[in-house]
């Protein structure tokens, strides 16, 4: 049974949209990790700097009740990213978490967070019992016309 939602992050660049992000699906989960690399995942030291960290700042001092694992590290590859991640959600928040990823520049709308969180309450409630996870559509709010 899911007991609790989380938001991992996986960052380098996209500081422009990160702080939009994190407050568009603040209201709707129960902490967040964030693993932020210092390098491009093409290795190396990068022309470009990790762009995230202002922002994250700027958003946890709205959001200091919220429970915030940061993990720095030299990550060159995105799995290594994301697994460091998913050890950090299972270490801080315990098994049966359920894991929403979410990129830099990612915006959740209020309908989309609205209907996963719905999701998640019927998984608590145990319509779908079991141990594997279920998908939940969702409409998107607005699409491009071709």
């Amino acid at each position: 049974m899911v007991k609790k939602l989380v938001a991992l992050y996986k960052a380098y660049r996209g500081g422009e949209w990160f702080r939009a992000s994190l407050e568009s699906v603040a209201p709707y989960v129960d902490g967040v990790v964030v693993a932020a690399s210092e390098v491009a995942w093409a290795g190396g030291e990068a022309a470009l700097p990790n762009n995230c960290h202002a922002p994250l700042g700027g958003w946890r001092q709205s959001y200091q009740d919220m429970p915030l694992v940061l993990l720095r590290w030299h990550w060159s590859d995105q799995v290594d990213q994301y697994n460091a991640g998913l050890e950090a959600i299972a270490e801080r928040f315990g098994p049966n978490t359920a894991v929403l990823i979410v990129d830099t520049d990612e915006l959740w709308p209020e309908e989309s967070q609205l209907a996963l969180k719905c999701a998640i309450e019927e998984q608590r409630r145990h319509r779908f019992p079991g141990p594997d996870p279920y998908v939940c559509e969702v409409s998107p709010v607005s699409s491009v016309a071709d």
